[in-house]
């Protein structure tokens, strides 16, 4: 009787360390993330920079500005088409008389 309570003992004692231990690392991971969020915020760069420089590999800045332009060039074509339609409408309702 005794044997089983020293055994339930130990096992709910190592339950606690492991535990203990996970929730530490946890923690720690916790706190590593707020500081790079913090130095992220403190540059001015968007959230998760880091992290995903870590997960992706390293990413220059330059390649997210290139990225950046692409992007913006492909809005300004849209917008472009966009308003060129427009234009077409706006003259043919002008013909139509409407």
């Amino acid at each position: 009787m005794i044997g089983a309570i020293i055994i339930v003992f130990i096992v709910a004692a190592a339950i606690v360390f492991i535990v203990a231990i996970c929730n530490e690392t946890k923690a720690k991971e916790m706190t590593l993330e707020a500081m790079l969020r913090e130095e992220e915020m403190r540059r001015g760069l968007p959230p998760g920079s880091y992290s995903r420089r870590r997960i992706h590999g390293h990413r220059d800045k330059r390649d997210s500005d290139r990225e950046e332009r692409a992007l913006l060039e492909r809005g300004i074509k849209d917008l472009e088409k966009r308003m060129k339609n427009l234009d077409e409408i706006m003259k043919e309702r002008k013909r139509d008389g409407r």
